[in-house]
């Protein structure tokens, strides 16, 4: 779709709205009209086309870990992005890209920090449980440790599919719309921005089951919608 267009025919439809010349504003809506019917475009393709969208870069290892990888469906979910493992540059640090709605990117890249560190404090306290106190204990306690993260992020990211699916039944027209709308605007910005990328399949993890199970049992003491609230606009706003 030629961008000139769309912001052609949207200049002329908010001509059109415009009250201080009623001849002007009709004769930029017949415009528009015309320009929709010769291109074949629908006023729902021009707005989506024209809508801004925005990216943010969460640093990350060159081979992310699997907790972290979980907490980027979750946050992606919630927030309708979508996310790519990518470098900065070609010689930069690895990161993962969050894509969509400006509004929603900046939520979802605190709630990933905030889910991420609250994770890292619930298991502060819990290091008697993940620590072996003994000589070449550093990868079994390294393995502990990533499979209590794991097992949180697993129920942190289920909570939010459990919510996202109560939230779609109990929503109005309107607010559907505006899902659909905010995730087509980030898939065409991964689309136009990395036509070629997409988030690296990663093997399954090597799993200590005791700390598995005790993460997943502490993931439901964190809340993934709160740190949102406090921001001056919600996802909604973008629209």
């Amino acid at each position: 779709m030629d961008r000139e267009i769309v912001q052609r025919i949207k200049k002329l439809l908010e001509l059109a709205k415009s009250p201080c010349n009623e001849y002007e504003a009709a004769r930029a809506a017949e415009k528009a009209k015309e320009l929709l019917e010769r291109y074949n475009l629908s006023l729902g393709e021009v707005e989506l086309a024209a809508a801004e969208s925005a990216e943010t870069h969460f640093l990350c290892p060159q081979r992310p870990p699997r907790y972290l990888t979980v907490l980027v469906h979750a946050v992606e979910t919630l927030f309708d992005c979508e996310s790519i493992l990518m470098r900065e540059d070609l010689f930069g640090p690895t990161c993962i890209a969050l894509c969509g709605v400006p509004q929603n990117v900046e939520a979802a890249a605190l709630t990933l920090h905030y889910l991420q560190d609250s994770i890292k404090t619930i298991a502060r306290g819990r290091q008697d449980l993940l620590t072996i106190k003994r000589k070449n204990s550093r990868r079994m306690n390294l393995k502990r440790r990533l499979s209590y993260y794991y097992g949180a992020a697993c129920q942190i990211h289920a909570a939010v599919i459990a919510a996202k699916i109560n939230a779609k039944a109990n929503a109005d027209a309107n607010r559907q719309a505006i899902v659909l709308v905010s995730r087509a605007i980030a898939k065409r910005h991964m689309a136009e921005k990395h036509p070629h990328s997409k988030m690296r399949k990663l093997p399954s993890p090597s799993l200590d089951s005791r700390a598995f199970l005790l993460g997943h049992m502490d993931g439901a003491k964190i809340q993934p919608h709160g740190v949102h609230r406090s921001l001056p606009a919600g996802p909604e706003a973008a629209q």
